[in-house]
């Protein structure tokens, strides 16, 4: 009875706390198209000032916020496969995506400080 007793007291108090939220209001949004092509975006990450996308057939991609001329993107071959990639993180150094449908090869580590190509 005392561990049921705790228990819903345990259940009670420790959700008392309230969420402060803060109202944004947004006056306008600017859409700006990241890839033009066939690709399927998938993933997308926010890291620092940068934008990571990542989709199908094996393309991926960053830019900066302030920068939009300057998309460094590229495309992941897995043997003769084209992974489709679902999901992104990143870190200083890289950035990191996952893929389905190719099992062998399932996460790849890109070098945000490799030459890429530049478009």
């Amino acid at each position: 009875m005392r561990f049921l007793l705790g228990l819903l007291f345990l259940f009670f108090f420790a959700c008392a706390k309230e969420e402060t939220r803060t109202p944004h209001n947004f006056t306008t949004v600017e859409i700006i198209p990241i890839v033009m092509d066939s690709t399927s975006v998938r993933a997308v990450a926010i890291f620092d000032n940068e934008v990571f996308y990542a989709g199908s057939a094996g393309h991926y991609g960053y830019f900066e916020v302030g920068n939009k001329t300057k998309i460094k993107k590229g495309i992941v071959e897995a043997g003769d496969q084209k992974p489709a990639f679902r999901a992104i993180g990143a870190t200083t150094d890289a950035f990191f995506i996952l893929s389905i449908g190719c099992m062998e090869y399932v996460i790849f580590n890109i070098c945000r400080t490799c030459s890429l190509d530049n478009v």
